[in-house]
């Protein structure tokens, strides 16, 4: 007997991993993104006889601006779909950040949770992932999250960039600020989305164009 869409949906479900194999260089934290995402899942729809769509909308509540994520799995074999939609709010700030830089950010991580709400991934930060500086934490309680002192040492221009960066996204979460850092670098430097990213690679020169257009 043909499995229908939710049937396809389990199998899918059960033989998909995506281990969080980004590390993020400054903040001591790993993670996964969309693209991974997106690369492990993508041969188990189409051996499962499944299309996978993704659409994006912006949505304004109040005076909030949010990017809403859709993510539809289509059976082509029984005409039938299941979709998952997720938001993600655009930050009031956007200071270091043009407004393209800010949405497509915020696009990347709608979808990321739209993807692991529809095949059950699990995005919870495991004890493992924490950053020990005491800002990755998971309180006991609900509590404000602290704002990390800059180090008394002296900082080499790449740790400029990331903590005037990071003041400049104090609202984003620490998954959303590594997409936005991201696009920041790419777009600055002119680095094609197809080239490998690596902040060990760039130049002092390079490093203080970031910091420019932090500042911009």
């Amino acid at each position: 007997m043909a499995k229908n869409i939710y049937g396809k949906l389990a199998d899918i479900q059960s033989e998909l991993f995506v281990p969080k194999g980004k590390k993020n260089e400054f903040g001591g934290f790993v993670y996964r993104s969309c693209e991974d995402i997106l690369k492990q899942v993508k041969p188990l729809v189409a051996k499962n006889g499944c299309a996978l769509f993704i659409n994006n909308r912006t949505v304004a509540i109040g005076d909030r601006t949010y990017v809403e994520a859709e993510v539809t799995l289509y059976d082509t074999e029984a005409n039938g779909h299941i979709t998952v939609t997720a938001q993600a709010r655009e930050p009031l700030s956007k200071k270091g950040m043009d407004e393209m830089q800010v949405t497509g950010a915020t696009s990347s991580y709608a979808r990321k949770y739209a993807l692991a709400g529809m095949f059950c991934i699990d995005n919870e930060k495991d004890a493992d992932d924490m950053d020990n500086s005491g800002e990755g934490q998971r309180p006991s309680k609900p509590a404000a999250k602290p704002v990390a002192a800059k180090p008394t040492a002296k900082l080499t221009t790449a740790q400029q960039a990331w903590y005037s960066f990071k003041e400049k996204t104090a609202n984003m979460s620490d998954e959303a600020r590594v997409e936005a850092w991201g696009i920041l670098i790419r777009e600055t430097l002119a680095i094609p989305a197809e080239q490998k990213l690596s902040t060990k690679t760039l130049t002092e020169d390079q490093w203080k164009k970031i910091i420019a257009a932090i500042a911009a």
